[in-house]
């Protein structure tokens, strides 16, 4: 059996893996449809379609001013 490589060119075993990430920046946009939940579930569905495992979601509520203050942010890298 041929090994498959990654773009990376490191060899790929099993089902593509992958993270989520989800933000709003004000808590009003929970209540505009552009909420964690929605976010979340329309990335499980795009991971879903490309036969993607979810492996962890990580989501912050937070401006947009320092990158570096996102608690989630920061346990996705």
């Amino acid at each position: 059996m041929r090994r498959q490589k990654a773009r990376s060119g490191i060899a790929s075993h099993g089902p593509k893996r992958c993270a989520i990430y989800v933000r709003v920046s004000d808590p009003k946009q929970e209540r505009d449809g552009s909420s964690l939940q929605t976010q979340e579930d329309s990335c499980r569905a795009y991971a879903a379609d490309h036969q993607y495992v979810v492996v962890a979601v990580h989501s912050d509520v937070h401006t947009g001013n320092d990158i570096f203050e996102r608690s989630g942010m920061s346990s996705l890298r």
